[in-house]
C-alpha cells in the first residue's frame, strides 16, 4: 500500500512521477488555485494561459497533463479542475477537493509517487485527499475474470426450446427424424 506523506516543501523540489495542481474555472478562463504558486512561477506565471491553450477550463474533474518545466524533479505536471472559483474569503469544498484528487489519481494510475499541491486548509482536507487516493485505487471496472465471464455470457447461444416432437412418443420421434444408418 502506498503511504501518504504531508510536506511543506516546494512541490518543484520533490521527487515524484507527477505534480498535481488545482485549477479553477474563472470568468475569463482557468485560474491557478492556491498551493500551486511554485509551479506557476516555474512557468513564469503563465500556467493558466498554457492550460487555456491546451483546452483546459478548470471544470470539476477535468485533467490536463503537461511537461514539467526545467529544474523540476517530476517529469509531468497534472492540472486538475476544481470547479468554479469560490467566493471571496471562501475555500474550495471538501467534495470538490475529493473529486479533483480522485480524478488525478485515476489519471496517474500506475505511478508510484505523486505530489499533490492542492488548496487544502486543514487536516480534514488532507484526510479528504487520502480518501480520494484510496477510492481511486479501488477498481470500478470489472476485473479481467468478470469481464471474460460477461463476454462468455454475451456470446453464448441461447438454448432453443424443445421441439414439439420431443413430447411425442418414441415411435413418433423416429418417424419425424431422419434415421441414422447403423454402423457397419
Amino acid at each position: 500500500m502506498t503511504a501518504l506523506t504531508l510536506s511543506t516543501a516546494a512541490a518543484s523540489g520533490l521527487r515524484a512521477d507527477a505534480i498535481v495542481v488545482g485549477v479553477a474555472k474563472g470568468a475569463k478562463g482557468p485560474v491557478v488555485a492556491p498551493g500551486a504558486e511554485a509551479v506557476d512561477n516555474a512557468y513564469d506565471g503563465a500556467l493558466a494561459g498554457i492550460l487555456e491553450t491546451l483546452g483546459a477550463s478548470g471544470g470539476e474533474g477535468e485533467v490536463t497533463k503537461l511537461p514539467a518545466p526545467t529544474g523540476f524533479k517530476a517529469p509531468v505536471v497534472v492540472a486538475v479542475g476544481l470547479g468554479a472559483v469560490p467566493e471571496k474569503d471562501d475555500t474550495f469544498s471538501a467534495e470538490a477537493l475529493r473529486r479533483a484528487a480522485g480524478a488525478a489519481a485515476r489519471a496517474l494510475a500506475g505511478a508510484k509517487k505523486a505530489v499533490f499541491a492542492l488548496p487544502i486548509t486543514d487536516a480534514a482536507d488532507a484526510g479528504v485527499l487520502a480518501e480520494a487516493r484510496r477510492s481511486a485505487r479501488t477498481p470500478s471496472t470489472p476485473t479481467r475474470r468478470t469481464a471474460r465471464t460477461a463476454r462468455t455470457r454475451r456470446t453464448a447461444r441461447p438454448r432453443s426450446p424443445r421441439s414439439p416432437c420431443s413430447a411425442a412418443s418414441p415411435a413418433t420421434r423416429r418417424t419425424r427424424r431422419p434415421s441414422r444408418a447403423p454402423p457397419p
